[in-house]
């Protein structure tokens, strides 16, 4: 169970600067930001960098594309990625993308705002594996082989151990593969979801 997410790239704007270190943030910015990198990840702080981002032009943006209403999320002013290295906890590589406005308030986070800030307080994942392989063995759906991912969930500001079980083949979805899915909450161990899903091919990969 060891976490290697690929690089997350860069959300496209219409006109938007790139930002190489956190010191080309406007000093309020960067103190907001640090103070909420502080409170959600705590000790866990001390894994994190900066990855890459960018400055959003606003006027620029709204000017080209000022139909607001079409869309289903905020434009920040600043789109900032960081990445968590921290093999004691099982991450290799984990992108979290935060979105903040421009007087540093938080739009948007891939990181859970509570219960997410102490190594010590997260549940072991050797017990998370046996309870999900435990789970899909009872409810038949049991197979040697299946995919795990650690994912973000906003409606349960939670961080997820999401374990796909593949199904039987249906002959008839040439390019589909279904699955069986398991989700497990990883500050309290519990299984918070299970469902089955169809994907594509490649995203099953």
């Amino acid at each position: 169970m060891i976490v290697n997410d690929s690089y997350n790239g860069s959300t496209v704007y219409t006109e938007s600067i790139h930002i190489n270190t956190l010191s080309e943030l406007p000093p309020l910015i960067e103190l907001n930001l640090n103070g909420y990198l502080n409170r959600v990840l705590g000790e866990i702080k001390d894994s994190v960098s900066f990855s890459h981002g960018q400055m959003i032009n606003l006027e620029k943006e709204f000017e080209k594309d000022s139909l607001t209403y079409l869309r289903n999320w905020v434009v920040p002013k600043y789109d900032l990625n960081f990445v968590i290295r921290d093999k004691s906890i099982g991450i290799q590589n984990y992108y979290i993308q935060i979105r903040l406005d421009q007087y540093g308030q938080i739009l948007n986070s891939n990181w859970p705002t509570e219960h997410f800030d102490d190594r010590n307080k997260l549940k072991n994942r050797n017990q998370i594996n046996d309870e999900a392989i435990a789970y899909a063995k009872a409810k038949g759906f049991y197979k040697n082989t299946f995919m795990i991912e650690l994912r973000y969930r906003k409606h349960h500001d939670s961080l997820n151990w999401v374990y796909k079980f593949p199904l039987n083949k249906d002959e008839t979805k040439l390019n589909f593969q279904d699955y069986y899915v398991i989700e497990i909450a990883w500050n309290s161990g519990e299984i918070v979801e299970d469902y089955n899903v169809t994907l594509t091919k490649s995203e099953s990969h």
